[in-house]
């Protein structure tokens, strides 16, 4: 897929006036190939977004975006059943299932990327893990829930804050810059 990611990096970074950020931009770029989540970390107005938006324009991926504060639970992460469409049709998928950013990122082979990732309660963050890990989520009467190969995650935290452990050692895994 990106036999020079040096040549790939300087083409991105082009197409989409990219100024500096070539170490964070060639780490994703690598994270990607790997398959690998990438947690990258810094203040707040670096470009962090604008290089995972354009790393998701070159690929003509989705770019998904959440914002991690407390109050992101896991159903607003994954989705959920609409109480008024289970009962005038059941637990049908196509009908009555609204999809979290996590499930659709998933199902389109989209980018996901979570904005402040250090802000997310523990128990989200948890949601990630078997995504991160094996591409996979399972959700409560749907079943498992298989992520395309092009599905990629983009975490971004504030340098000083914590994040749960698990995802850590996941990202960890992965590729960090910070």
């Amino acid at each position: 897929m990106m036999s020079n990611f040096r040549e790939l990096a300087d083409d991105i970074a082009r197409k989409y006036s990219i100024i500096g950020r070539r170490k964070e931009l060639e780490a994703i770029l690598l994270a990607k190939e790997a398959g690998k989540p990438v947690l990258i970390e810094g203040p707040v107005g670096v470009g962090k977004t604008t290089l995972a938006r354009a790393v998701a324009e070159y690929f003509q991926q989705n770019f998904i975006r959440i914002d991690g504060d407390e109050r992101f639970t896991e159903t607003k992460l994954v989705g959920h059943w609409e109480p008024p469409l289970v009962i005038e049709f059941g637990y049908d998928a196509e009908k009555s299932f609204v999809p979290g950013p996590l499930v659709r990122a998933m199902l389109e082979g989209g980018i996901l990327f979570i904005n402040e990732l250090n802000r997310l309660p523990e128990s989200t963050q948890n949601v990630l893990l078997p995504a991160m890990d094996e591409g996979q989520i399972i959700v409560p009467k749907l079943g498992i829930i298989k992520a395309k190969p092009q599905f990629y995650i983009i975490a971004y935290r504030i340098w000083y804050a914590n994040i749960h452990y698990a995802c850590k050692c996941i990202f960890n895994s992965g590729y960090r810059l910070g």
